[in-house]
């Protein structure tokens, strides 16, 4: 009985990591978007309330797909990556949120690494108008 609830309770933590990791992919990363689309894809990830704010980062070749493999827990990509921040306009109430958008060209991606996956979006950084923004 011990054994069939200790692998029971394996099953359940490995699942829960492994919706963190889809839920990273989930909030973070999309192969396509242009700024009119906040508010449809911040619609997919608002659960009982408005974001205030989501980044989102185009990947349309799918590099991070493979962003943890090395074992580290903290990754780093250089690769340029287009950054889409939508932004709340506070005049909305859920379930209809609207969302500005800006975009910026990044330098970098930090994600924090659990077990071979991305868990965590730790930081980025955002070029805009020819200078470098550090900020998440």
């Amino acid at each position: 009985m011990k054994i069939q609830v200790a692998a029971f309770l394996l099953v359940l933590l490995a699942a829960a990591e492994l919706s963190e990791a889809l839920d990273f992919f989930d909030k973070h990363v999309v192969r396509n978007m242009g700024l009119e689309d906040c508010d449809r894809n911040m619609k997919r990830i608002n659960y009982a309330d408005c974001k205030d704010k989501n980044t989102f980062i185009l990947d349309p070749k799918g590099e991070l797909d493979s962003i943890c493999s090395s074992g580290q827990t903290e990754e780093r990509i250089t690769s340029k990556f287009i950054i889409v921040d939508c932004v709340h306009n506070r005049t909305s109430r859920f379930p209809n949120c609207l969302y500005n958008g800006e975009d910026y060209l990044g330098s970098y991606i930090v994600v924090t690494c659990v077990n071979g996956r991305p868990m965590h979006l730790k930081n980025l950084a955002r070029s805009f108008n020819g200078g470098i923004s550090d900020s998440y």
